[in-house]
């Protein structure tokens, strides 16, 4: 392969992965009986298969917001927070990364209707 195809294979591996580690965090986050250790044990587990892949350079405001995001999940296992602020912490995270993910397809253009003019 050409090295175009390489790094475009990389960026999106990276991606990809990145966002299945939001995923998975906020899934397990979400069940009802969970305790710290299996938190700690858990963010571990999903932050070393993240670890494994080779990291690449993105530049865009959401990916960083992700990386970020990341590294904030990651860091709360050495945090001594109670399993409900922690669900909190990574819901809002979570939830900007969804707004700032969506913001870019959804337009406000198409809803701003000028009603002033029409006759009936």
């Amino acid at each position: 392969m050409n090295d175009k195809k390489i790094i475009k294979y990389k960026r999106t591996k990276y991606i990809r992965e990145s966002e299945r580690f939001i995923n998975k965090s906020v899934n397990f986050i979400s069940k009802d009986d969970i305790t710290k250790d299996e938190f700690d044990l858990f963010i571990q587990k999903i932050y070393t298969s993240f670890l494994e892949v080779e990291k690449v350079a993105l530049y865009s405001e959401y990916f960083n917001l992700l990386e970020s995001t990341i590294q904030k999940i990651a860091n709360l296992t050495q945090e001594k927070l109670q399993i409900d602020e922690i669900k909190k912490v990574i819901m809002y995270e979570a939830n900007q990364l969804r707004k700032l993910k969506r913001k870019k397809s959804f337009s406000r253009k198409r809803f701003n209707l000028d009603y002033t003019n029409e006759t009936f």
